[in-house]
């Protein structure tokens, strides 16, 4: 019986360890995911940045193309129509340069959020085995103490 209730707790405490270590390696796995999105997060944004720049050059070419157009066929950039189409143009521009800013954002910001998720997920994982783990030792303890409980009965009624 002693011997019994011996190899149960070594197999109980085994299996405990073996839970924490799993949290462990779980946490570390949401760790690194949630790293990876982060940078991910950083380098959308360091993308944002460059197609910007190419936006900004793509819109003076095109304000220059107009202003080409226009003095091609005689128009004066100074007043009326051809400064209106300069306008529009600069106004279509910066409304589409401000949304594409704002979904850059958007996902930079849904990008961290999902790494605090994983974060989150990492510690609750790893809180879960630690609890799964209690549990492994308490039921180690338990199963020495009836052994030891059964060895004294059957040295009681000898």
């Amino acid at each position: 019986a002693v011997v019994g209730g011996v190899m149960a707790a070594k197999s109980y405490r085994q299996a405990a360890t073996t839970e924490e270590r799993v949290g462990e390696y779980n946490q570390d796995l949401a760790e690194r995911d949630a790293k990876i999105k982060e940078q991910e997060a950083r380098e959308g944004l360091q993308l944002r940045a460059l197609q910007s720049q190419d936006e900004d050059r793509q819109f003076a070419d095109l304000q220059a193309s107009t202003e080409m157009a226009l003095s091609h066929n005689g128009w004066m950039a100074s007043s009326g129509t051809p400064v209106l189409q300069l306008a529009f143009n600069a106004n279509e521009f910066e409304e589409q340069k401000a949304r594409n800013d704002y979904a850059a954002r958007t996902q930079e910001r849904a990008q961290i959020d999902a790494a605090v998720q994983d974060r989150m997920r990492g510690q609750l994982e790893r809180t879960i085995a630690g609890q799964r783990a209690a549990g492994l030792r308490t039921q180690a303890t338990a199963s020495l103490l009836g052994g030891l409980t059964s060895a004294a009965k059957i040295g009681m009624s000898a």
